[in-house]
């Protein structure tokens, strides 16, 4: 059985059958695009290290004289084949078959596949560039078999060289690539004939000619095969289901004399499939290899995943192990305030700039410039999606922004459905149909590599009521798994109104509207108040309401560049000192002056000079102005403001 996401290979295929064209035929560039490089990076593994494996980069072209066109079906060969490409080698480095991943998972069939064989290819086994030729004779070099070649990898890289004993890595193409049955002919009631895999289950020729003799063999299959449903098939027949594949690999392989250790990985808290690749990034590698060795059986428990599975997803683990583990950090789009996959929401009333700063993140996070100045990004594609501007207003507004990065995408929908669900009007709900919208919409962001989604606002992405809590959850609750599945960020413009009353004045997290359901679900929540100052303008706020990931920061000023880049804008320390009239009259009297002296500023202001004193000392402390042999100016930074 292929794994359950790949392309079943034809009926007609046979370990005999002649292979397409000769890989090495093939001039490719053998490297790894930077999309198909942070692809890998965000599972943990060296792009550099799955280079040496055979991983490169497969344009369309080349993927169809590779031969994977054959693979699909008629009507989804039009679209493009281009992604990850996989070599498989044998132990002397010699090219055998390609197994390829694209970029786009086509329909074979009735679901998606995930990964591509080629009709023709035999069955063959992932051998990871740090399995050597001698592990194959050497029954005292203990095997990881694994399924998939991303799991091979992070085997071979991030667990082997912590192993206490000589060790090879094994990748499979799912759980039952390591063995095959051979192909009998048999005759139908029409009398004609038919090849059916119906004869004797062997190791597949990769296998065989190993010396498994009192050698150590750890199985290390997804915990999805500990599922009901494998186990009801295990009931079955014994090589039904995930369960039966991983039960006759073990036989098999017991059989040629091996010490079979099937190891049980853990789903995720809420049931969710996990790979010993995923366990690795969740946990680090030192607890995935006390997991390989201390959490296996010699098989597995049939009644207890039927009966009791529940009891080995709940394992309570002590704090003390957690530091231990040194988990991996996330990666941060956004320094230590929104990382990759996390969710943020800047929140204002109207007319504050919240819309301003979201593009200034986003111009940020393409460019790889630090956002307002301050917070170091991580450079990256990013999508600017809002509702409520005309096309002509957005282009306006993004000329403001100055030289516009490549990578800096935009949309303009009327308005958008991203909840499944919505009442239906007699205290039930009814589902609204979107689930294959919002499937599209991900795919579209993963298309584009996006490492940003800003959305505005955020009432305009739902259909549902936010004053009901329930329904909130809901809403962030598919945002989650939107950023899950993309890999992306994503960054919500919510227009919040007080909730204390017009006697009170309250900043941060009680001016949100459903705080406590967005509290709970974001990793950041950014809040901007207007202040107004004694002739009437406006001073603007950035007060960080929430962050999860990183020490609490201290208020910031918004202020906005002059010129050109009137809609860039860049956060400076909040400070209550110096504000008011004085202040004012001061830098518009020197920015008319463009250099005075304490004499003409007092001339020209009508305020007293020890006033102006004091007031330019708080300014040169801020670094607003300098000062030059008593000639004061305003210094570069501050410049761009007027």
């Amino acid at each position: 059985m292929q794994d359950a996401n790949a392309a079943p290979i034809s009926s007609t295929q046979s370990p005999t059958s002649s292979k397409p064209s000769e890989t090495s035929a093939l001039p490719l560039q053998r490297s790894l695009s930077n999309l198909h490089r942070d692809a890998i990076l965000k599972r943990g593994i060296d792009p550099s290290f799955c280079e040496l494996s055979g991983i490169c980069t497969l344009a369309d072209n080349e993927a169809r004289q590779l031969g994977f066109e054959a693979s699909l079906p008629v009507d989804e060969r039009k679209h493009g084949l281009q992604g990850i490409g996989f070599e498989y080698r044998s132990l002397r480095g010699e090219a055998s078959i390609w197994r390829l991943r694209p970029d786009r998972a086509p329909f074979v069939g009735d679901k998606k596949a995930k990964y591509l064989s080629r009709k023709g290819d035999p069955p063959r086994v992932f051998f990871p560039h740090m399995t050597s030729v001698e592990s194959k004779s050497n029954p005292k070099i203990q095997v990881f078999l694994t399924e998939g070649e991303f799991k091979a990898l992070a085997l071979a890289q991030l667990i082997v060289p912590k192993a206490s004993r000589p060790t090879a890595v094994i990748g499979l193409q799912g759980v039952n690539g390591g063995w095959t049955r051979d192909s009998v002919i048999v005759e139908k009631q029409d009398g004609t004939r038919e090849k059916k895999k119906a004869g004797g289950i062997h190791l597949v020729d990769d296998l065989v000619n190993w010396d498994w003799s009192k050698r150590v063999v750890y199985i290390i299959f997804d915990s999805d095969v500990a599922g009901k449903s494998h186990a009801s098939e295990f009931k079955r027949s014994s090589r039904s289901g995930a369960i039966g594949a991983e039960h006759t690999l073990a036989h098999l392989l017991r059989v040629q004399g091996a010490e079979v250790r099937i190891v049980e990985v853990p789903g995720g808290a809420d049931g969710s499939k996990v790979g010993i690749d995923d366990y690795i990034l969740e946990y680090g590698a030192p607890k995935a290899l006390s997991l390989i060795y201390n959490n296996w059986v010699p098989s597995r428990d049939i009644d207890k995943i039927l009966y009791n599975e529940q009891v080995s997803v709940m394992q309570f683990e002590d704090a003390e192990t957690l530091v231990a583990s040194a988990p991996a950090k996330p990666e941060f789009v956004l320094e230590g305030i929104l990382p990759a996959q996390g969710l943020m929401v800047i929140a204002g009333a109207p007319g504050v700039g919240k819309s301003a700063i979201a593009l200034n993140l986003c111009h940020a996070v393409a460019s790889g410039e630090k956002f307002l100045g301050q917070w170091g990004t991580r450079q990256g594609s990013a999508v600017y999606v809002q509702t409520e501007m005309p096309r002509w207003s957005l282009a306006e507004r993004l000329k403001s922004l100055g030289t516009l990065p490549k990578n800096l995408y935009v949309w303009t929908p009327n308005r958008m459905h991203l909840n499944f669900t919505e009442p239906d009007g007699y205290n039930k709900r009814r589902e609204t149909g979107n689930r294959e919208w919002v499937a599209a919409f991900a795919e579209v962001i993963r298309r584009h590599g996006a490492s940003l989604l800003v959305m505005d606002p955020m009432s305009d992405i739902h259909t549902l009521s936010e004053n009901d809590r329930d329904a909130m959850r809901h809403v962030f609750d598919v945002l989650a798994w939107l950023a899950r599945s993309t890999k992306c960020a994503i960054c919500l413009v919510h227009h919040h109104r007080k909730t204390g009353g017009r006697d009170k004045k309250y900043e941060g997290a009680d001016d949100m509207l459903g705080s406590i359901v967005i509290q709970a679900k974001i990793d950041a929540g950014l809040s901007i108040y207007s202040q107004t100052r004694a002739d009437e303008t406006f001073r603007f706020k950035l007060i960080f309401s929430k962050l999860r990931h990183s020490e609490p920061l201290k208020p910031h000023e918004l202020v906005r560049f002059g010129g050109l880049n009137c809609f860039r804008w860049k956060a400076l320390p909040w400070t209550d000192m110096v504000q008011g009239e004085n202040v004012d009259a001061i830098m518009d009297a020197l920015a008319q002056l463009s250099s005075a002296t304490v004499k003409e500023l007092e001339r020209k202001t009508t305020v007293h000079s020890r006033t102006i004193y004091r007031k330019l000392a708080e300014l040169k402390q801020q670094g607003r102005v300098k000062e030059h042999n008593g000639i004061w100016t305003i210094s570069a930074a501050d410049s761009n403001d007027q």
